[in-house]
């Protein structure tokens, strides 16, 4: 538990530690923050019904960029969610696409990198737009060197790529993979979401 205390140090906001150590904790960490928020640690046994198969389930969407250095959303199916995603020291954004290029893309934004082997996790809210999406008006693009675990607590937000958008509701899980991205709230509450950045 001691590191998991470390790796969610939000008041500090920032870990920096070993690497290779750090992307180990950070998906340790990740595992059991979205398991203890997901509910895997109930100690309630969930009755033997439809539902209980269908609560076994998450949808994950998963972010990669192209061959022409475009973000573009690689991923979006039904898994269980105790199988959602792995990393590892040489595959520190996890498994890439035969076609997708694997050297990082400079980060871009306000926000700007961790530090080396940084991690941060935080929740955030997006308010409702006042104006219809618009992408070409469509402010906030950004893109970090990171891997970003997001768990959708409520509402409902539209995840803007460079090649398209999709809507994300409370219960799903984004892994955002150093993509070039913007957020547009169509709905008339706020969305929160909890999120683990890690620096790759």
């Amino acid at each position: 538990m001691d590191h998991l205390e470390s790796l969610l140090n939000v008041e500090k906001g920032v870990v920096t530690a070993d690497r290779r150590s750090v992307l180990h904790k950070s998906t340790l960490g990740v595992a059991a923050i979205l398991s203890a928020a997901l509910g895997l640690g109930s100690r309630k046994a969930p009755a033997a019904t439809a539902t209980t198969a269908s609560s076994e389930m998450i949808r994950l969407v998963v972010t990669s960029n192209n061959s022409m250095g475009k973000s573009y959303i690689s991923k979006d199916e039904v898994i269980k969610r105790d199988q959602m995603w792995n990393t590892s020291a040489g595959e520190p954004l996890g498994p890439i696409l035969p076609q997708d290029p694997k050297a990082l893309l400079p980060t871009v934004g306000p926000a700007g990198d961790l530090p080396a082997g940084g991690t941060r996790a935080y929740f955030f809210t997006i308010q409702p737009a006042k104006t219809k999406f618009d992408r070409a008006a469509l402010k906030g693009w950004e893109r970090s060197a990171s891997i970003v675990y997001i768990f959708f607590l409520s509402g409902e937000i539209t995840y803007v790529t460079d090649e398209g958008e999709i809507t994300m509701k409370a219960g799903n899980v984004l892994v955002q993979r150093n993509a070039m991205h913007a957020w547009h709230n169509p709905t008339d509450t706020a969305l929160t979401a909890f999120a683990v950045k890690v620096r790759v």
